[in-house]
């Protein structure tokens, strides 16, 4: 089976079920998650609040408190197929799948809407992408192609315009995840930045 975490709990997804494993002293409790045919053929799993399984025909589904949800993934050129691994990145609402079919990885927020699609400027290199995986703070992408790996940073600056007290502005040029750490430990920097562009 496949397995995944999430908080202090495994999930596995096997001949149609997933099993939630707790931890009880030094072992593990199991009991049954869900079960459906929707987890048959399921070739990655990935939990952030909801679990999401990719299936081999190129379906993702969402399963929240065992029961199905209303999911699809919506805004793509061209249909996904041969999906071999989904993550969700902690801390956010963002899904990295890869499309070994299409020679990408689909990036959507975690109702299914298309974020961006990242490729390789030779398209003829990500051939056999087998896995992903990203590091904690979610700044860089790693890309298992056939036997090397690929490291995609997904650091993007943003330029913002600062208010000063003075009522004048400056623009300032950040990394758009510092920019986030600044919104969330000031307040007041909600009604400071203004994001005017990014490159």
């Amino acid at each position: 089976g496949i397995t995944a975490s999430y908080l202090d709990f495994i999930y596995e997804v096997d001949k149609g079920k997933v099993t939630k494993f707790v931890k009880n002293g030094d072992k593990l409790e199991d009991s049954l998650w869900a079960q459906s045919d929707d987890f048959n053929d399921v070739t990655g799993v990935t939990i952030n609040v909801s679990l999401f399984v990719t299936k081999s025909d190129g379906s993702v589904l969402s399963y929240t408190r065992g029961v199905k949800d209303n999911f699809s993934v919506t805004g793509l050129d061209k249909p996904m197929w041969k999906i071999t691994g989904i993550i969700a990145v902690i801390n956010s609402d963002q899904l990295y799948i890869a499309d070994a079919g299409n020679k990408r990885i689909v990036v959507t927020d975690n109702k299914g809407n298309l974020v961006k699609q990242i490729l390789n400027v030779n398209q003829d290199v990500w051939d056999d992408i087998k896995s992903i995986g990203i590091n904690n703070d979610a700044t860089r992408l790693y890309i298992l192609n056939g036997s090397k790996i690929y490291e995609v940073s997904l650091w993007y600056y943003v330029e913002m315009l600062l208010a000063k007290n003075d009522g004048s502005r400056t623009k300032v040029r950040n990394p758009v995840f510092l920019a986030r750490e600044i919104l969330a430990r000031n307040k007041k920097a909600f009604f400071e930045y203004e994001i005017i562009d990014k490159y």
